[in-house]
């Protein structure tokens, strides 16, 4: 059985080697970053501003437990990425040398499963569907990476949303007793990830659980806007979140890592607090 699922992954390989061109490329590599837990992490920014901060932080720490078990998994099965010759050219020089699970199709399955109801499953399934497609098409997944991959999000979408209901109704994230148990049990998920991986989301993740503690401190939540105020409030954080994270381009690791850092305390800190001073 195994040895047919390896002859079918190579199978595969070969065929997707053949079918690339210039367009595809591009549409792929847009389509892949949906799976990327770094454009997960601009929802948990949107939720937050939005005023959905309890949600925003669920969303955060299902980040931090896909990234961490997939990432364990990587390491447990040791499976080598697929012989492609164009993965560094595809992709770049940020991927780790094991394929199984694929990461990004977890990310992906999870954020279905967390955010999926009667509007969105369509939208939220062809999602799912186009980041295991890119995922093979650029040559850095096998198949069944990311249908185990996918798989695996699902389940842990589902077990979050439950874990996040039942922290509602029994768990007050304004109680001090309360959210320490919380910070620790994402901290853990966080110490994980740096153990398997040092990676920019890590520091950013860092920044906004921090923030997010901190901003509970100073102001129990941010009020609610519409129309203009919101739309200001949206377009103000992240285009200096951009400009943050561009910044880490230029910078060299230890500077970057702090920018990213204050990438995460900004979404969660820095911004509410500015634009409640402006908007008094």
């Amino acid at each position: 059985m195994i040895e047919t699922i390896l002859a079918l992954d190579e199978a595969a390989i070969s065929l997707v080697s053949g079918l690339q061109n210039d367009f595809l490329t591009i549409l792929m590599l847009a389509i892949t970053f949906l799976g990327n837990p770094l454009f997960w992490f601009f929802v948990v920014a949107w939720l937050y501003w939005k005023g959905e901060e309890n949600r925003s932080f669920f969303l955060a720490g299902l980040i931090v437990f896909a990234s961490a078990l997939t990432g364990a998994l990587k390491i447990g099965i040791a499976r080598p990425r697929p012989s492609f010759k164009n993965v560094d050219l595809l992709i770049g020089e940020y991927l780790s040398n094991y394929s199984f699970p694929s990461g990004h199709a977890t990310m992906a399955g999870a954020a279905f499963s967390f955010f999926r109801g009667k509007r969105k499953t369509i939208a939220l399934g062809l999602l799912v569907l186009g980041v295991m497609i890119s995922r093979v098409y650029l040559g850095v997944h096998f198949p069944s990476d990311v249908i185990v991959g996918a798989g695996i999000g699902l389940a842990s979408g589902v077990a979050f949303k439950r874990f996040e209901i039942m922290v509602q109704k029994k768990i007050r994230l304004s109680r001090r007793k309360d959210e320490a148990a919380i910070a620790i049990i994402i901290g853990l998920g966080l110490i994980a990830m740096l153990m398997i991986k040092p990676a920019p989301i890590i520091g950013i993740l860092l920044g906004y659980i921090f923030g997010f503690f901190a901003f509970k401190g100073i102001n129990t939540e941010q009020k609610t806007l519409l129309g203009r105020a919101a739309a200001v409030k949206q377009a103000g954080g992240f285009a200096v979140l951009g400009i943050i994270l561009a910044s880490t381009q230029f910078a060299g690791y230890g500077f970057s890592f702090a920018l990213f850092l204050l990438s995460g305390l900004w979404v969660s800190l820095l911004w509410p607090l500015a634009f409640e001073k402006i908007y008094k």
